[in-house]
């Protein structure tokens, strides 16, 4: 039976995957070791290719998004995230966030029921669990008030009070 170039493919990445699972420790030691008396050249190397149009286009790309979203989580969340990639590396973002939160993504956000923009996962930053769905303007919202409710609420009491001051020359004509 032959085999197609694609099944070779993932017979090569299945077996370079299980070879990594079982000697992860002595590859490790030997990146770090190998890193360790090159160090110099290793920079140098790596501030050259800083400079490629390769590594600018992988700066704007999701995947280097995504690793810099990781790197300001607290360890324990930034764990989370990484076993939940290793455990399903064919999943996309969209099916591990519906993993997480335990339900699909809606058709509207859960706020203010908008359909017309995009559909965000809503994460708490300090414990890092999911809240919920909501679009981009409800999700920046939250954002910009650094999650505070009581910022949210004096907000909320500010538009009462300030809901019929119009200045007359924003009035609309009679």
């Amino acid at each position: 039976m032959t085999l197609t170039i694609e099944e070779k493919r993932e017979r090569k990445n299945a077996y370079a995957k299980l070879y990594y699972r079982q000697n992860r420790a002595k590859i490790l030691a030997y990146q770090y070791d190998h890193y360790r008396k090159n160090k110099p050249a290793a920079l140098a190397y790596a501030k050259a290719y800083a400079k490629t149009p390769k590594a600018k286009a992988y700066r704007k790309s999701e995947a280097y998004r995504e690793k810099q979203r990781l790197c300001g989580l607290k360890p324990e969340v930034k764990e989370r995230a990484r076993q939940r990639a290793r455990d399903n590396p064919s999943k996309s973002k969209i099916r591990w966030q519906e993993a997480e939160a335990g339900r699909p993504r809606p058709d509207r956000c859960e706020v203010c029921g908008a359909t017309d923009q995009p559909i965000h996962f809503d994460h708490c930053h300090q414990r890092g669990i999911f809240r919920g769905w909501l679009c981009k303007a409800c999700n920046n919202i939250l954002g910009f008030a650094n999650d505070d409710p009581d910022r949210l609420r004096k907000l909320v009491v500010y538009l009462d009070r300030t809901k019929n001051l119009i200045a007359p020359q924003l009035e609309l004509p009679v």
